[in-house]
């Protein structure tokens, strides 16, 4: 996230012009980059309620932002608030129907809360979708160890495969095949 000096401070400025807003010394204008970075900073020193708290006043500003949205939604799901995410999730399916990043997450929280044809449900939709639009492809890893958490191993297999046609260097998906 700090790629140079100069970039550091500017976040830590964006930080410190945050924490003044919160405070009532000021109020800031903040474009939902200068959120994302907020977010970004105090997930990385581990602030998560401060994260939740930019988020939340991120999306007030800009309440159709949807990388804010996920970014919210992988928060609380590290504070294990699956309810909350779920229904920011099913919220967000509604206008984003065919988002490679709802579905997927959406199969996750299936998932971790035992509803397992459902999850395969959305994780094949998800497949499915990325096939359309290869840019995801990096996604297909994390799609296939879903797979293997909700015992289908056959589709594990054949997203590993399809893994190893894009790279047939992958040593960790050849060793994940031969386990699965």
């Amino acid at each position: 996230m700090f790629d140079t000096p100069s970039s550091n401070d500017e976040i830590l400025q964006k930080v410190v012009q945050f924490e003044d807003m919160l405070k009532g010394k000021s109020f800031t204008f903040f474009d939902v980059d200068d959120y994302e970075k907020i977010v970004d900073y105090y997930i990385d020193v581990e602030m998560t309620s401060k994260a939740i708290s930019a988020l939340d006043f991120g999306l007030n500003q800009f309440p159709n932002d949807l990388t804010l949205s996920l970014i919210k939604v992988e928060v609380l799901n590290s504070k294990q608030l699956f309810d909350d995410s779920y229904r920011l999730l099913k919220s967000l399916e509604q206008f984003y129907p065919n988002n490679i990043d709802i579905l997927f997450n959406l199969g996750k929280i299936y998932s971790i809360t035992n509803r397992i044809q459902t999850a395969k449900i959305y994780f094949e939709n998800t497949l499915n979708l990325i096939r359309v639009n290869d840019s995801y492809n990096d996604l297909l890893s994390d799609i296939a160890y879903e797979f293997l958490q909700i015992g289908q191993n056959f589709h594990a297999i054949e997203v590993m495969k399809r893994i190893l046609e894009i790279n047939p260097d992958d040593e960790s998906t050849m060793m994940e095949i031969g386990i699965a």
